[in-house]
């Protein structure tokens, strides 16, 4: 679901060079319809979300291995005092459904609100279904409209970057968009990722690779009984450049490190069949 695609383009760039997002503040109407939001998701957390859960669980027979590891590994990184932005390669609609329940349970969610990640999907991907649109505001969703114009994609990038000062985490796929090959795509990456590295300089990235076993390329939803497997990483990327220069070569480190979680998820496999 999430989904932020903010290439660079010359002259034309989404984000300048020198920190665009420099006096933009959200106006008091914006900070209280976030507030909202985040209220109402969290009521209905626990009704909505076992739902969800069940679903994946006894109907699609969706299973991830090494599940309460992971979910050990999240809660140990997440609960530091350091701003994290959660990063994944991306094949299926509803990668961020099965990373979020990947990563804790209901039940810890519910008792830290903080740690389910607000999240950025396409706006069009909404529009199909009524139930879509509720489904996603309740999740913590703040809808990206990848037509927008220049102010649209600064106040998604102010947005996300307020949310991480105060303590929320964000998760976002730095490609933008299911990778065509089935492989996380160098080529494909998209800088927002490094924008908002740019913003908050003390922020650390959580580098998530997931992989279902019957997963060989991009779909709207995984195979019916997919096992999943989750890789966990976390990284600080830096460099000596400020502003478009700083920011793409921030985000191609963090695209580097999710194609080498996958060069090691498939090296595994061939090790595997091997023997």
């Amino acid at each position: 679901m999430a989904r932020l695609s903010l290439k660079v383009q010359s002259q034309a760039g989404l984000v300048s060079a020198e920190g665009a997002l420099a006096g933009i503040h959200k106006s008091p109407n914006e900070a209280f319809t976030l507030r909202l939001q985040r209220f109402l998701g969290r009521l209905c957390l626990l009704p909505i979300g076992g739902i969800i859960i069940g679903l994946m669980r006894w109907r699609a027979g969706y299973r991830v291995l090494k599940h309460q590891e992971i979910r050990q590994q999240f809660r140990d990184i997440a609960l530091s005092k350091q701003p994290l932005l959660v990063c994944s390669n991306h094949l299926t609609m509803i990668d961020s459904v099965i990373l979020m329940w990947a990563l804790a349970s209901i039940g810890c969610y519910a008792c830290n609100y903080r740690l389910f990640c607000w999240n950025l999907p396409a706006a069009e991907n909404t529009k199909k279904k009524k139930s879509w649109r509720f489904v996603t505001y309740i999740s913590k969703c703040i809808l990206v409209d990848r037509l927008g114009d220049t102010e649209h994609t600064n106040s998604i990038l102010d947005t996300v970057c307020g949310l991480l000062r105060r303590g929320d985490l964000v998760m976002l796929f730095p490609e933008g968009t299911r990778s065509r090959s089935g492989r996380v795509d160098l080529e494909s990456v998209t800088y927002g990722v490094g924008k908002i590295l740019q913003e908050i300089p003390d922020c650390q990235v959580l580098c998530a690779y997931l992989r279902g076993a019957g997963q060989e390329t991009y779909s709207d939803f995984p195979k019916r009984n997919e096992v999943f497997s989750v890789e966990l990483e976390v990284m600080k990327p830096e460099s000596n450049h400020s502003g478009l220069r700083g920011a793409r070569d921030q985000s191609r480190q963090v695209i580097a490190k999710l194609k080498e979680m996958e060069d090691r998820h498939f090296a595994a496999f061939e090790t595997r069949d091997d023997r």
